[in-house]
This record gives C-alpha cells, sequence and structure tokens, in this order.
C-alpha cells in the first residue's frame, strides 16, 4: 500500500506500509532537510509494529523520536 503524503517545495515524499509492519520514507528529489514523521500517525497500528525510516541512503532514528512534522494519512 502507497500513500503520497505530501508535496514539499520540491520534495516528494512517499510512505510505504510493507507486509513487515515497516515504514518506509522515500526522498524522490534531493533536499538538505530529512523530514519527519509523527507518532500520531501511528495511533491504530499495532503497539509491537515495527518501525524504520530509510530515507535515500540514510537511516534515520526511530519514528517515535522525531517531531518535526505530522502527516495525516
Amino acid at each position: 500500500m502507497h500513500w503520497l503524503v505530501r508535496q514539499l517545495g520540491s520534495i516528494e515524499i512517499n510512505v510505504i506500509l510493507t507486509s513487515c509492519m515497516h515504514f518506509t520514507v522515500q526522498r524522490k528529489r534531493h533536499a538538505c532537510k530529512i523530514f519527519s514523521l509523527s507518532q500520531s500517525i501511528f495511533d491504530h497500528m499495532y503497539p509491537h509494529a515495527l518501525l524504520t525510516w530509510d530515507v535515500v541512503q540514510n537511516r534515520m532514528p526511530p519514528l517515535h523520536k522525531t517531531v518535526d512534522h505530522t502527516y495525516h494519512l
């Protein structure tokens, strides 16, 4: 299941829900700023779901530690 979350300037961010309950964020274009998802996006997910960030080739911190932006799917 794929969602186009939001276009921020020249950046398109996709949130991908895989069968392994991982969330992946991919930047389609280069940018200086790393965008974050709020924990509120997972309010209806199982508490033991594995949350992983992959932004381009950078491993990001767990989603519950990031508060820069909130996206509502």
